[in-house]
């Protein structure tokens, strides 16, 4: 199975030449897309760093362009993530990790979004914090 999509741009041909289709991502490439969490709750001494784990599977090398998107509803529960990265990933299984410190008492979700070459989120991996 080959999840390539081959589009072929008309243009006035050139004598002597022939087009050529140029390769794009289909969606059906990544597949696999999770996050979890570790620990998924956590009651004690703050700050505390919960792990962030994204896994994804490409049938093809890849440059993704990728971030990673939260919230909560919790009053005044704040958290930075990282900004948005681009990398090349070769065929096969791939891990991310993202270790976020948090200083506070709260509840919400991490997942991580793939803005391209196509858009996909993966599931929410749900948090909980309670400091004491």
């Amino acid at each position: 199975v080959i999840d390539v999509v081959r589009t072929l741009t008309t243009s006035t041909p050139i004598p002597g030449t022939t087009a050529t289709p140029t390769p794009t991502l289909s969606s059906s490439a990544i597949t696999n897309l999770a996050m979890s969490v570790s620990p998924p709750v956590y009651i004690g001494a703050c700050p505390t760093v919960f792990t962030f784990a994204a896994t994804f599977t490409l049938s093809q090398e890849t440059t993704l362009t990728y971030q990673l998107e939260g919230y909560s509803d919790t009053a005044g529960f704040v958290f930075s993530l990282p900004p948005a990265q681009t990398q090349t990933f070769s065929a096969g299984a791939h891990g991310l990790s993202f270790p976020l410190q948090f200083t506070s008492s709260g509840n919400g979700w991490i997942r991580l979004t793939i803005t391209a070459p196509v858009s996909m989120s993966s599931n929410q991996a749900l948090f909980s914090l309670t400091c004491q």
